[in-house]
């Protein structure tokens, strides 16, 4: 960090666990800009960058495209006022929220299938028979099962 509290480009990389290609990808893009350069050539960047980076990347971890991303930090950027820019940003963000929303939900289905799996392995850890479709399907911990879970299902038809 620079005197004057200012971070160099391998210091905003270390902070937000990028690297310095994705950073001046970042700034090519205009997603990010430096805000001024040492005597040497480093870009200079405000700690408060780091935070636009990690947003950035929570963004692209949902699979939003760079694009979208850019025009939505520029929408913020070019407002004339809050009430101009917020519309837009709040419409991008909520379908943001209906999105993880989903996600979450298909999450917590493929963990309790998971779950319920494991607890039919437990069983099979005890069966002295050797797997096959006509076993596997006849198996108490099986039949037992309101629903047999999708992993399992898939293990069976595989054998």
């Amino acid at each position: 960090m620079g005197d004057d509290g200012l971070l160099k480009i391998g210091e905003l990389a270390k902070r937000t666990g990028t690297t310095l290609r994705t950073i001046r990808y970042y700034e090519q893009l205009g997603l990010i800009s430096h805000f001024a350069r040492t005597k040497g050539g480093f870009h200079l960047y405000y700690p408060d960058d780091c935070q636009t980076i990690r947003f950035i990347k929570s963004l692209q971890l949902l699979g939003r495209p760079l694009a979208e991303i850019r025009r939505l930090l520029q929408r913020r950027q070019r407002a004339g006022s809050g009430a101009e820019g917020t519309p837009e940003i709040m419409e991008i963000l909520g379908k943001q929220l209906v999105e993880i929303e989903a996600r979450v939900a298909t999450y917590h289905q493929i963990k309790e299938s998971i779950r319920e799996t494991l607890d039919i392995l437990q069983a099979c850890k005890e069966c002295p028979l050797k797997p096959s479709r006509d076993v596997c399907c006849r198996c108490d911990a099986v039949t037992s099962m309101r629903e047999v879970p999708l992993p399992m299902q898939a293990m069976i038809a595989a054998l």
